[in-house]
């Protein structure tokens, strides 16, 4: 077995949709990951990684976990944006998911947010940073904070049942 060789990127990719399309968040997460790794240059790979883990706020958040992994996926992935010089305008959920992150931190008195990898490396994101990171991203569109709206009220009624 250790004579065969890695398995490449595309063959990781490949598996990573295959878990993603069978609802394997985490798994696909890992996957992608580790197709990025082998390059380190495809930001294709980290935006995949940000989608699994897209959401207008942190009360979308199941877990504490899921809170870290959520954050790891968007700041890695706007830092890698940035790095590159690429287009921030596709980041639907990236400032209002940041922004919630940010108010929750500094309402706790919190200066640090643990970020967990997708191959569970910890590290962390200082609420300075996060800030500044939250001042390069593009403002929310009005038509972004309408679907956020509608998406609270739906939560809201499925909260009620």
């Amino acid at each position: 077995i250790n004579q065969l060789p890695e398995e490449s990127e595309m063959v990781i990719e490949i598996r990573a949709v295959n878990a993603k399309s069978s609802g394997k968040t985490d798994e696909a997460a890992r996957l992608f990951y580790r197709a990025w790794k082998v390059k380190g240059t495809r930001v294709e790979l980290l935006r995949e990684i940000a989608n699994l883990y897209s959401y207008p706020d942190i009360s979308y958040m199941k877990s504490k976990e899921g809170l870290q992994r959520g954050t790891f996926a968007q700041v890695t992935y706007v830092k890698e944006l940035l790095k590159n010089g690429l287009d921030l305008s596709n980041l639907t959920f990236t400032r209002p998911f940041l922004e919630s992150l940010y108010t929750d931190m500094s309402s706790r008195g919190l200066t640090e947010q643990t970020m967990l990898s997708p191959d569970n490396q910890k590290s962390s994101l200082s609420i300075n940073e996060l800030h500044s990171l939250i001042q390069k991203l593009p403002n929310t569109s009005d038509e972004v904070k309408e679907m956020i709206r509608i998406m609270e009220k739906e939560k809201e009624l499925k909260n009620k049942k």
